[in-house]
């Protein structure tokens, strides 16, 4: 299912500062990391039914922008599973940084989706590089 509640911000977040790309780390050459943006629409018709007077984000639709957001910030691999995703706060419409990190070996990418410093869920994607397409 896709909705506006897991679509991208565009290029720029929440105050309209450009994204940072994934940029190497000192200590940790062999990682990369990338902060983005998920936005989940307020006005959207899932909110009428999840919940009705308290809307809540769906873990599948914060792990569905999670996911979008990777592959935006680390084009060159492509998420194939998921694993240990916890949702440590109910996630209420609106605009949320995320914060990933990208381990070439053992090929994952850790994400975080933040308020603030609080974390609200947290996950890790299995990913494999993109092959270069033959033409």
């Amino acid at each position: 299912m896709e909705t506006e509640t897991s679509a991208l911000a565009g290029e720029r977040d929440a105050a309209g500062a450009p994204r940072e790309a994934a940029l190497p780390e000192g200590e940790g050459a062999d990682r990369l990391h990338a902060r983005g943006l998920c936005r989940f629409v307020a006005g959207h018709p899932l909110f009428e039914d999840h919940f009705p007077g308290a809307p809540r984000v769906p873990g599948t639709l914060i792990i569905e922008a999670m996911r979008r957001e990777a592959e935006a910030r680390f084009p060159g691999w492509r998420p194939v599973g998921v694993r240990r995703f916890r949702f440590r706060h109910f996630v209420e419409p609106g605009d949320y940084a995320c914060l990933l990190e990208l381990r070439p070996d053992p090929g994952t990418i850790r994400c975080v989706l933040l308020c603030g410093e609080r974390r609200m869920a947290e996950g890790t994607f299995l990913v494999v590089p993109v092959r270069a397409e033959r033409g």
